[in-house]
């Protein structure tokens, strides 16, 4: 199915485009996460399979793009840490996913909230 051309999302996409090539590592960072969130929070409502299937392997696939970024050699402990987290996350979504486990999404969303402001 072909999406027609639709000018608010062109100047929406625009608008993130330009705050990426501008953007510290820092702020990446937190659009990576507010990414992963709100991917989260649309699996949390949604009713149709393949939709929230769809919403979780986004938030799945932005977790393990910062895993990747992650220097487990310089970071020590801390990036040691975040990437045991992260992969418990992914673990949580994965079964809440197969479940249709609704809350376990709205829990992992507030995980990955408060994880983003400890972060900030």
């Amino acid at each position: 199915m072909v999406t027609p051309y639709n000018p608010l999302r062109a100047y929406q996409e625009s608008g993130v485009e330009s705050r990426v090539d501008s953007a510290t590592p820092h702020t990446l960072l937190m659009m990576l996460y507010d990414g992963a969130i709100t991917a989260v929070a649309r699996a949390a409502i949604q009713s149709n399979t393949l939709e929230r299937g769809m919403a979780v392997t986004h938030a799945i696939s932005i977790l393990e793009a910062i895993n990747a970024g992650l220097d487990r050699e310089t970071g020590g402990v801390s990036a040691r840490h975040l990437h045991r987290l992260h992969q418990r996350i992914i673990h949580r979504l994965l079964q809440a996913n197969l479940h249709a486990d609704t809350p376990r999404l709205d829990r992992m969303a507030k995980v990955l909230i408060h994880l983003k402001h400890r972060l900030s």
